[in-house]
């Protein structure tokens, strides 16, 4: 499938900058950078990273294929990546309280970050509270997910959030 007709029927709207990287027009050829990375996730602009050329064309029609058996690409990772049945229910409504109400993943189809970074996601159960405006995590949850980052990652293995853990 030519550059021109992913465009078109991608599964997803792409972003203007998307559509530059498939094109081969992108300023930024490079991958993220740690400060980079680092600035975005402060200033909420998750939106502004970008997977390579390579991987988005990739993504674009992986994304196209997995949702014909399972329905959506939420669907394909409930099933096949978490296992959780169907309903989804969460043992505490307090997110992360519960062993069994999260998991974390690897990203199967992480942005362009630089060598030495890596991209997990983590999955809950339990409803988590967003801005409607912004999509991102009110204040109430960020902290949550922050004070769980750092039992999880920072007593346990060391990690810093801002120094080596985002």
């Amino acid at each position: 499938m030519d550059i021109e007709t992913l465009i078109m029927h991608a599964p997803f709207k792409l972003s203007d900058e998307d559509i530059r990287v498939l094109r081969g027009q992108a300023e930024r050829l490079e991958p993220h950078t740690w400060d980079e990375v680092k600035g975005m996730i402060a200033a909420g602009e998750m939106g502004q990273l970008r997977r390579s050329s390579r991987d988005l064309r990739n993504y674009i029609r992986w994304h196209a294929e997995i949702g014909k058996p399972h329905g959506s690409v939420l669907e394909y990772v409930r099933r096949e990546r978490l296992h959780w049945p169907k309903p989804v229910i969460a043992r505490d409504a307090v997110p992360f309280a519960h062993a069994d109400d999260w998991k974390i993943l690897w990203n199967d189809w992480p942005y362009d970050l630089a060598d030495g970074m890596m991209h997990l996601v983590l999955w809950s159960k339990s409803r988590t509270a967003v801005d409607p405006e912004t999509g991102l995590p009110t204040d109430h949850t960020a902290k949550l997910i922050e004070s769980f980052l750092d039992r999880t990652f920072g007593e346990t293995l060391g990690c810093c959030r801002g120094q080596d853990l985002l």
